[in-house]
């Protein structure tokens, strides 16, 4: 399995969020009803060494974020910490292939992936 290239080039020159893609997965916690998103981000730096300056890719982060199904944006507002079911943050990925690891645990297909601004991801 690839990454697609339309998610590639969203994680390498999206400039909305960062360039940040996400979307709804299945919570992997005891109930069902809870509500549960992925987001991948990929790490950036500036080369200011060269002219012009060059942005690099140094690696990728994976963020699996669920929370309880009683959650509500309307009714909670932004207190997500009340409603944390589990948060995992996977750091330092070196690679797509690394990338593409994370990300199967939860997603057969990458195109469900979507640029972060698109998605309902509450955080």
């Amino acid at each position: 399995m690839a990454i697609p290239a339309s998610i590639l080039a969203q994680l390498h020159y999206g400039r909305t969020a960062n360039g940040a893609v996400g979307c709804r997965v299945l919570p992997t916690g005891d109930n069902p009803d809870n509500q549960a998103w992925l987001k991948v981000i990929a790490r950036k730096a500036v080369d200011a060494r060269v002219n012009p300056p060059h942005e690099t890719v140094w690696g990728y982060e994976v963020e699996y974020l669920e929370l309880r199904a009683d959650y509500d944006e309307d009714q909670h507002g932004f207190d997500y910490d009340l409603f944390y079911v589990r948060r995992e943050i996977y750091y330092n990925l070196k690679d797509e292939a690394a990338l593409i690891h994370v990300v199967r645990r939860w997603l057969s297909d990458l195109q469900q992936l979507r640029p972060l601004a698109n998605t309902d991801y509450p955080a």
